[in-house]
């Protein structure tokens, strides 16, 4: 498996419990790729507003996070 996405929802609010990829898969768009077809298929159905938590101290998602929400 190259890398998944978890999430929840009750529209208009949805929760992303987890996204991973493989570590050798990373820095290649994967993770970029499924959080867009995930946004895609809430807003079809609905949802408004997508929570997220990550640990803070875990750098490369904190930093992939933030590169997703200024992109």
């Amino acid at each position: 498996m190259r890398g998944f996405i978890l999430s929840e929802e009750n529209p208009p609010l949805a929760h992303i419990i987890t996204l991973d990829v493989a570590e050798k898969e990373r820095r290649r768009g994967l993770g970029t790729a499924l959080l867009e077809k995930l946004e895609s298929n809430l807003a079809a159905r609905r949802v408004r507003t997508i929570l997220l938590e990550t640990a803070t101290d875990n750098e490369s998602a904190v930093a992939f996070w933030k590169r997703q929400r200024l992109s």
